[in-house]
């Protein structure tokens, strides 16, 4: 087992080429930590978790579904409307349950619920349309 005070960028870089053919969250980890160690950075924030990095997705998502729930002429209070439904048809329905075969607005849903707490009602998605 190696230690973390023995993890080197050439170490990681050997992993990272060991494991080209990994799926998408072992390669963005293996990144983020040799980000982290190479940029004497946070390592979540290399890795995009930190709450700001977590936040700003929830909003692109959140923005992002809105966008395809509605025509891209649609006030913010017609998107922010049928936002709300989405997302409560997906708390009721579908969170916890299951992840697999989403729609593209329920992954993005998905994403939002993830990352965090965030506002439900109407009015409060439409400040997040709004900005």
């Amino acid at each position: 087992m190696v230690g973390p005070d023995l993890i080197t960028p050439e170490l990681l870089t050997r992993a990272a080429l060991a494991h080209r053919e990994a799926d998408p969250v072992t390669r963005c980890l293996l990144s983020a930590v040799w980000k982290s160690i190479h940029d004497r950075g946070d390592l979540a924030q290399a890795a995009g978790v930190d709450k700001g990095s977590r936040r700003r997705a929830q909003i692109r998502a959140l923005r992002e579904a809105a966008d395809l729930l509605a025509p891209s002429e649609a006030s913010a209070w017609v998107r922010a409307g049928l936002l709300a439904q989405a997302v409560e048809r997906f708390e009721l329905r579908v969170w916890k349950v299951r992840t697999d075969g989403l729609g593209p607005v329920e992954q993005l849903i998905n994403v939002a619920f993830c990352a965090g707490r965030f506002p439900r009602s109407r009015e409060k998605l439409y400040e997040l349309l709004r900005d």
